[in-house]
């Protein structure tokens, strides 16, 4: 007899956000991959997964506060067999949580899988690249001359991923962008942060010069 589970996500972005992932050695695989059914409404959208599908899998939850803040947490899928409420598992079984910058130290060499052969795909690759070959080399140019004169920049609270990538690393700020997994919230979302951090980027130019 085939056991079903059911995950339930809520799709707001990164501001009370929560999405599902199955781990496959290092790469994080939406639960949609192995769903034979959805059902949504409004923002929320339940899967169900044999669970046959995922049995011996870690299941990774990532989850937004409304101020943007992020968390991550790990399951065994026989988790959801044993809880009350549609959709989630039951807490007591967690096996991990903690920050997005944890998860990185615990899953060091993770991959968001990104469909390469679709026209977004590659956009979204070439944006993740440019994020850890450019902008991270901008935002520690940026760091450095802020430390060297001693001020600090102020974020406001519409500006957390960028906040995340000068505060905690490119790749905090990156892992909260790519947790979305529809394909153009991910390019909107790095996109963002791009214009943020080449716009700081030039201001610490400019300002760097003798007048």
């Amino acid at each position: 007899m085939n056991e079903f589970i059911e995950v339930m996500e809520d799709y707001r972005g990164t501001r009370g956000g929560m999405y599902w992932y199955v781990v496959e050695n290092n790469l994080f695989r939406h639960i949609s991959k192995y769903a034979i059914s959805k059902e949504s409404s409004h923002s929320t959208v339940y899967w169900k997964v044999p669970l046959e599908n995922i049995r011996g899998k870690s299941l990774i939850e990532i989850s937004f506060s409304n101020s943007g803040y992020g968390y991550v947490s790990e399951f065994e899928p026989e988790a959801f067999l044993n809880s009350e409420h549609r959709g989630w598992p039951n807490f007591e079984e967690r096996k991990w949580m903690g920050s997005i910058a944890e998860a990185l130290e615990r899953f060091p060499e993770y991959m968001f899988e990104i469909d390469e052969w679709s026209r977004d795909g590659r956009k979204l690759k070439q944006l993740v690249d440019q994020f850890r070959n450019v902008l991270s080399r901008m935002v520690e140019d940026v760091n450095n001359y802020s430390k060297k004169l001693g001020f600090k920049i102020f974020f406001s609270e519409h500006a957390i991923r960028t906040e995340e990538a000068f505060e905690e690393g490119i790749e905090v700020s990156l892992f909260a962008c790519l947790s979305n997994p529809r394909m153009k919230s991910r390019i909107r979302a790095l996109k963002n942060v791009r214009k943020w951090i080449y716009q700081l980027w030039v201001l610490k130019l400019l300002t760097s010069f003798p007048p």
